[in-house]
């Protein structure tokens, strides 16, 4: 018989399974270590594709509690690369992430450094075929079920984020943006390369209030052509320009059939919310609306996913670390950073129009729709002033 469908019962009971293997995956990741977590931290930012159970189990713990090496695999990994331990090192680590650890050290010169030790080991590339042939087995007997482009991501980027030279390179090259483009900010700005915020005023003692930017491991260069149109698209989902949003989403392979679905997980809002032409379209008032999509949609979503150009899902993925870091700030919609994402994406694409006007009337008409857009703006910000001032008399 079982129980009736919809009822209050058979949701708690769904619930209640859902979660328990959830916590079933959860550990199994964590036993097996290294690329298991990696792809459970991938699975914990999936919120508009998976049960909110998974997701949630997955970005409360892979995020925060990854497990440890040893110290002494730590003091082999040292002794084989430098060819001996530094003066003094620090057998507790001071961070630890999905692929690496940290430890505190000093070097025979006396200068304290961090060291980096990865957790994966001579299987990773078995680790990574055995996943590889679950997913595919299942895509055969079950179509719908196609998580084939989430094996070519960790495929892909799992090497560079292991290769430390390389982030400290990324390491520098992000500081350099700061001075070449925010320089107004970027004394306030601080990069530990491979430290905690918390590690660092253990370390280094009180100082004043500085953003601190971790990991760098994981860096790509954006030609112009996905820049820009990765541009329009924001500036047309910030202003409900749903002409300009179906344009650029198509430049990006989503296709007529699935463009709706491509904007809906970019920004977690169902179609009708994303062009909606309210100040607060783009808003999320509460964590259910990141599940905008129920099992029927499953197929379509992993085929846009499929469809989409690798670098693109690297950047909904920053996008979705930082709307939920924005949201563990806040504890409240942040509606100020839409606006921000607008005004910036606005000016990448006027430089863009600037740089191929070739004409004086080419190169006014660009300047008149800057003015434009600006004033856009500016409403905008007046009427997000007069929202916030209305919801506030309400409390």
């Amino acid at each position: 018989m079982g129980l009736p469908e919809d009822s209050d019962e058979k949701e708690k009971v769904k619930h209640e399974v859902h979660t328990r293997s959830a916590r079933r995956l959860e550990d199994r990741c964590f036993k097996n270590g290294g690329i298991y977590i990696k792809l459970g931290q991938h699975v914990g930012q999936l919120d508009y594709l998976v049960l909110l159970e998974y997701a949630k189990t997955m970005r409360e713990s892979m995020l925060n509690r990854c497990p440890t090496s040893t110290y002494d695999q730590v003091c082999q990994v040292v002794k084989k690369e430098l060819g001996g331990a530094p003066e003094e090192f620090d057998p507790v680590p001071i961070a630890s992430a999905s692929l690496a650890q940290v430890h505190v050290a000093r070097t025979h010169e006396g200068q304290k450094v961090a060291v980096q030790r990865t957790h994966i080991t001579d299987t990773a590339a078995a680790d990574l075929a055995t996943v590889e042939l679950i997913v595919n087995t299942l895509h055969r007997f079950f179509p719908s079920f196609d998580y084939r482009w989430l094996v070519d991501e960790v495929r892909e980027t799992s090497p560079k984020e292991l290769d430390f030279l390389i982030e400290a390179e990324n390491n520098v090259k992000c500081m350099d943006n700061f001075r070449r483009l925010s320089p107004h900010i970027a004394d306030y700005v601080l990069q530990e390369f491979g430290l905690t915020q918390c590690s660092r005023s253990s370390i280094f003692g009180k100082c004043k209030k500085q953003l601190v930017l971790l990991d760098h491991g994981l860096y790509k260069e954006l030609d112009t052509y996905t820049r820009t149109n990765y541009a329009a698209l924001w500036k047309a989902l910030v202003l409900a320009d749903v002409k300009g949003i179906k344009e650029n989403c198509m430049k990006f392979g989503a296709g007529e059939d699935l463009y709706t679905f491509f904007t809906s997980i970019l920004t977690m809002k169902p179609w009708e919310r994303v062009i909606d032409p309210a100040v607060d379209h783009l808003a999320i008032n509460d964590q259910s609306e990141l599940q905008i999509f129920g099992p029927e949609y499953f197929s379509q979503v992993s085929e846009v996913l499929h469809r989409l150009p690798r670098v693109i899902l690297l950047m909904m993925k920053t996008n979705d670390c930082l709307r939920s870091v924005n949201n563990a700030l806040l504890q409240r919609p942040s509606l100020e950073s839409f606006l921000i994402i607008g005004r910036v994406s606005s000016e990448a694409v006027i430089e863009e129009k600037l740089l191929h006007a070739k004409t004086l009337s080419s190169w006014i008409s660009v300047w008149f729709e800057e003015i434009s857009l600006e004033a856009r703006f500016i409403l905008m910000r007046i009427a997000l002033w007069a929202l916030q001032f209305k919801k506030s008399l309400s409390l």
